[in-house]
């Protein structure tokens, strides 16, 4: 028995409402086309149809008053009720560390892209394997994951993140921590190719376990298959936490490092280390050391 079809309420408004400057453009030109053609034939016109015209123009201006005017104003109401309302979905699930919470979060973020808006509220968030670019989110710029101590809102503290994947996500001007009492931690977190400009983990915890980082780079690479002619086959297995990401300005200071990856990454020299700790641990290219990183 074949499904039957249902109205989709908001489908409907929505479509309405991407559509309502065409609609508008095409009712102000068809009435000002009526006004004119009024206007150009005025003096042929009996008295009947010269008070027609007079009423045409006037309508005409309340045309422009009507649909412009509240209907510009309904308009920029509606858009703001809708990124409240998706920023509000991201705040009654941020920590709620699960698959569908995760699913209503890269809906959210997507939906506030449309609006040209990427300065997510994350603050006090859990998520664990998760990832940004695979849910569609190509920019989080000027996003809050931790900023503080917040003794008046306990939902805003204790970032975690853990497996968290940013990779090729513009995460310019990103908080992710801004000092001693942010209390967030990352663990396991990968930046493969993102944008770090100017962002901040100052104060924060960056750790990854010993076994997902792999020191010799030799390794890089496994035997996967062999040619026609016989020569070997690699595939690339691993790469580097900030492999490829811009470092610009970015800010590590008084983070405590754990096995952290830099090889690979961009302008690393160009980076903040002051007051950092754990970057004995930590992997960078042949001739940049913890030394002249935090230099």
């Amino acid at each position: 028995m074949p499904k039957r079809k249902t109205w989709n309420w908001r489908r409907t408004v929505t479509a309405i409402g991407s559509s309502w400057w065409t609609v508008a453009f095409t009712v102000l030109v068809l009435s000002a086309g009526i006004a004119v053609f009024f206007w150009y034939v005025y003096d042929q016109l009996d008295e009947y149809w010269k008070g027609v015209a007079t009423n045409t123009t006037a309508g005409f201006f309340d045309v422009v008053v009507v649909v412009f005017t509240f209907g510009a104003y309904e308009q920029f109401r509606r858009r703001s009720d809708d990124i409240t309302r998706l920023r509000e979905r991201i705040e009654d699930v941020k920590r709620f560390d699960d698959p569908r919470a995760h699913s209503i979060i890269g809906s959210a973020i997507r939906g506030l892209a449309r609006f040209s808006l990427t300065d997510i509220d994350l603050r006090g968030a859990r998520l664990t394997n998760f990832s940004f670019s695979s849910n569609g989110i190509r920019s989080i710029s000027g996003a809050v994951i931790s900023d503080g101590l917040y003794f008046d809102d306990e939902m805003k503290n204790f970032a975690k993140l853990n497996s968290v994947a940013f990779t090729g996500v513009d995460c310019s001007d990103v908080c992710f921590s801004s000092g001693d009492l942010s209390l967030a931690t990352f663990n396991d977190c990968a930046f493969q190719g993102a944008s770090l400009v100017d962002a901040k983990f100052n104060g924060t915890s960056l750790r990854w376990t010993v076994e997902k980082v792999i020191a010799d780079e030799a390794d890089w690479q496994e035997l996967v298959d062999e040619a026609e002619d016989g020569s070997p086959i690699y595939a690339r297995i691993y790469n580097p936490a900030f492999y490829g990401a811009d470092l610009t300005n970015c800010s590590f200071k008084k983070v405590r490092f754990q096995n952290a990856d830099f090889r690979g990454a961009q302008n690393i020299e160009k980076a903040i280390f002051d007051g950092a700790t754990g970057l004995e641990t930590c992997h960078f290219d042949d001739g940049q050391t913890q030394e002249s990183s935090k230099a």
